[in-house]
């Protein structure tokens, strides 16, 4: 419906731009050619005839024209051609008809009428038919289509069939132009809505090509950086920015999100950036990155919105230094208490009876579980803020592994479970080599924390049967698997059992206790030595969790 409008709304506006132009000059020569005295044949029917048809033209256009157009565009266009049509035609009926020497003028303007549209063709055509009939009737049909004028009736059908292809041709042409200008029209609203969306946005967003040049740059990125968007314009993104890691340390192709991003093809967030801004003050960001690809899923770039987060980032240290030192502080009391109760259970050293006995272990307990939830307090914090203070080398985790299930198996007894054990090795041909020396490089003690809290997890949470422990490696990579009989675990807690406070709901979890933050703890130092930490597992079938390190090479 739009295309079609435009159509005949421009062949109305041609019409009328073009019988306006004609009737003003038609009406000029008239009052001209009859200043300087100039005659013509039938003088009184060329005056008196076209000029008062020249005035109701005008009137009509000027008048009339506007109106209509509105809801009848191609009426509308239809009679500002008539009235030239009638114009001309009066005038060469006034200078002779058939034998003036001006006839030849009508097929040309059949032509001409061509680039007014079937409109004006059908206009010109019909005016043709009435005017070979008012000769008719003047002169007899006869003398109409006499041997001396069927040349002219033939050049006027001529004129008409070349009319008809110009009309047609334009029509096309014009119909192409609407199409043309609807696009257009759509384009320019889809990106005027896609400015207005980037301005509105408070973050930064920056698009870049595949090699790290600005094509993409909004007011809040301008604001941020201090650079404006034209400038900004094939500028390499890092110039503008000049990002930096948690470390102090200027990216590098290695650690640059953006080429991470495209390489790999994913989406990525990360809040490990910050940048100093024109007053060189340090600014936080949360980095959500995307790969942008055309039509024929080639990279084209990447999109990211940068989300400042400094004041989180400021609120979160404040916050994870007070829970530190809260923690650090409160340790020592604890560890008092928690020597005292051990030392007042100790028959050796006290003599108490067995209720008092009873109530003591039960307050041991909880100063030992208090103890841990400092110490769970405390890792998080050093995670959080990047500052592990941890000791790395190199060692045979096997001799860990053996060492921590030589500890818990007391734990285990105690609710008459099994720890087992298995150490394994692949080699090439698919046999298994027993108690292999498997070096990583890590902090014994750390590796300690999450091996440890795996096995005492498997233990809270299996009421009855056994818990394996196998370490299987192969050429790249060690993987550590506890596996329980346990209650399993529900595929929607799977999701989110890694993250910090998180406990599964339900009775057992409620009766056990906890706090959460052991996986939480347990994925992130796994992370930070280059593995990776998951679960498998089915309500009511147990569970095992399994982490995977990569091995240390002998060099």
């Amino acid at each position: 419906m739009e295309r079609t409008s435009y159509y005949d709304v421009s062949i109305a506006q041609v019409s009328f731009w073009a019988s306006t132009t004609i009737q003003v000059s038609a009406l000029l020569l008239i009052g001209v050619l009859t200043l300087l005295g100039v005659r013509f044949d039938h003088q009184t029917l060329f005056s008196f005839g076209i000029a008062p048809v020249c005035f109701l033209g005008l009137l009509y256009n000027f008048l009339f024209y506007g109106r209509l157009a509105k809801s009848r565009p191609v009426v509308a266009g239809y009679f500002c051609s008539f009235f030239v049509y009638i114009e001309i035609l009066i005038f060469i009926y006034s200078q002779g008809g058939f034998q003036s020497n001006y006839f030849a003028l009508w097929p040309i303007l059949l032509i001409v009428s061509g680039m007014f549209g079937i409109v004006g063709v059908m206009s010109s055509l019909l005016l043709s038919l009435s005017y070979f009939g008012v000769e008719a009737l003047a002169k007899g049909s006869a003398a109409v289509f006499a041997p001396d004028n069927m040349q002219l009736v033939i050049a006027v059908l001529v004129g008409g069939i070349f009319a008809y292809f110009i009309a047609m041709r334009q029509t096309q042409l014009l119909r192409a132009v609407g199409i043309a200008k609807n696009l257009s029209g759509e384009l320019s609203s889809a990106q005027n809505k896609e400015r207005l969306m980037l301005t509105a946005i408070a973050d930064a967003v920056v698009g870049v090509d595949t090699i790290g040049r600005v094509i993409l740059f909004n007011t809040a990125a301008e604001q941020i950086s201090g650079w404006d968007a034209k400038s900004a314009q094939g500028i390499y993104y890092n110039n503008i920015f000049k990002l930096k890691d948690n470390h102090d340390k200027d990216i590098s192709p290695a650690t640059d999100p953006f080429l991470h991003a495209m390489k790999s093809g994913r989406y990525l967030r990360t809040d490990d950036f910050y940048m100093l801004n024109k007053n060189n003050e340090k600014i936080s960001f949360s980095i959500s990155i995307a790969p942008t690809y055309d039509s024929n899923h080639a990279s084209t770039g990447a999109v990211a919105v940068f989300h400042d987060i400094s004041e989180q980032k400021a609120v979160q240290r404040e916050r994870n230094e007070f829970v530190s030192t809260a923690s650090h502080e409160m340790r020592t009391p604890v560890a008092a208490i928690e020597g005292f109760l051990s030392m007042a259970t100790n028959p050796q050293l006290a003599t108490i009876d067995d209720r008092a006995k009873s109530f003591i272990e039960k307050a041991h307990q909880s100063s030992l579980h208090l103890g841990r939830l400092f110490q769970d307090l405390l890792s998080v914090t050093k995670i959080e803020d990047k500052h592990l203070n941890e000791k790395r080398q190199i060692f045979n985790i096997n001799d860990l592994v053996k060492q921590i299930c030589t500890e818990m198996e007391v734990i285990a007894a105690k609710k008459k479970l099994k720890l087992s054990a298995a150490y394994t090795q692949a080699n090439g041909s698919k046999e298994k080599v027993l108690a292999p020396i498997v070096n990583v490089e890590a902090d014994p003690e750390r590796l300690r924390e999450v091996i440890s809290n795996l096995i005492d997890n498997a233990i809270k949470y299996t009421p009855q049967g056994q818990i394996d422990v196998q370490v299987i490696s192969n050429e790249n990579f060690v993987t550590v698997s506890v596996k329980d009989t346990g209650m399993g675990i529900s595929i929607e807690d799977q999701k989110h059992l890694f993250e910090k406070f998180y406990r599964a709901n339900n009775s057992m979890t409620r009766e056990i206790g906890g706090t959460g933050l052991g996986l939480f703890i347990a994925r992130n130092l796994i992370e930070h030595y280059g593995g990776r930490i998951w679960v498998e597992s089915r309500p009511g079938q147990g569970a095992t969790f399994s982490f995977s390190l990569p091995i240390k090479k002998q060099t």
